[in-house]
């Protein structure tokens, strides 16, 4: 208890030497949704469809894995991400561009003079190698060149550049094939904090204020609108929903946000304490203020 109180003050005084972070927790609920292996899954004898809300500014991104042994093909022109009642399409007819290119430069050099040189070597293994010595690994050595020159050159060179560019659409389409699945990402939940009257922006240390909801009072409902179908049957297109609502706005300060114990590497735990995330879940995500 005593190493852990004293953990806290330094960081504490550490922090108080800067602008000290506070955070804003956001728990949410999903009526239609299971917590399982550390992800919200949503699932159907077709697909599962996965979630981990857990970032700054809150993830819908979602996992859809193919359950069945058929093709089938997500139309993301009939998918769209819903929040407080505004659409926005996951298809956004975008075209990408990659570009590629090399130069090569090619010198002539014409000249002409004498040069008279000594060289002596000698092996050491206390030499400092320089950086292309060090590409052999059995060179050591030690040496010294004494010479006189004399040297007229004039040089020309000529430079020549190849590159492509290939331009592609986005797809509208996304095909995923037989126990595989693909990441659909595009939107972030929440942009600013929440601001209320009854939320205190800046508690007292040590301290945490609260606001809970309801699905029909909460500031933040969200969902996914998810259209598939099996490509070698007919009539099997199906639209899921999956719904979130904000139950929980949380402020506090950032010693409330973290917790200190000792990491484990390979069953042995570390000689000091690492901070983590007190309210990791995959219903819960946060924004620093």
């Amino acid at each position: 208890m005593y190493k852990l109180t004293l953990f806290l003050g330094v960081f504490l005084l550490i922090t108080s030497c800067s602008s000290i972070n506070n955070f804003q927790l956001y728990k949410t609920e999903a009526s239609n949704l299971k917590v399982d292996n550390g992800l919200l899954v949503f699932e159907d004898s077709v697909c599962s469809i996965s979630y981990n809300l857990w970032s700054e500014n809150g993830n819908p991104t979602f996992l859809f894995y193919n359950k069945s042994d058929y093709l089938i093909s997500i139309d993301l022109t009939e998918c769209f991400f819903v929040l407080n009642g505004i659409s926005y399409d996951y298809f956004q007819n975008r075209t990408y561009t990659h570009s590629s290119g090399t130069s090569r430069t090619v010198g002539n050099v014409v000249s002409s003079g004498n040069t008279n040189s000594t060289t002596t070597s000698t092996n050491s293994a206390n030499s400092a190698p320089s950086y292309f010595s060090q590409i052999s690994t059995n060179s050591k050595g030690k040496s010294s060149t004494q010479s006189l020159s004399s040297t007229q050159s004039s040089m020309s060179s000529t430079t020549t550049s190849v590159g492509y560019s290939v331009s592609y659409a986005e797809k509208d389409v996304v095909k995923i094939p037989s126990k595989s699945g693909k990441i659909i990402s595009e939107f972030s939940i929440i942009a600013n904090r929440f601001r209320h009257q009854d939320l205190l922006k800046y508690t007292a240390l040590g301290e945490i204020d609260s606001m809970q909801f309801t699905n029909e009072t909460s500031p933040f409902v969200f969902l996914n609108t998810i259209t598939y179908q099996i490509d070698a049957l007919l009539n099997s297109k199906k639209t899921v929903q999956n719904s979130f609502y904000v139950s929980t706005i949380l402020n506090m300060h950032e010693e409330q946000f973290y917790y200190a114990a000792y990491a484990e590497t390979f069953g042995k735990k570390d000689d000091f304490k690492s901070l983590f995330y007190k309210y990791k879940s995959p219903l819960n995500f946060y924004l620093p203020y």
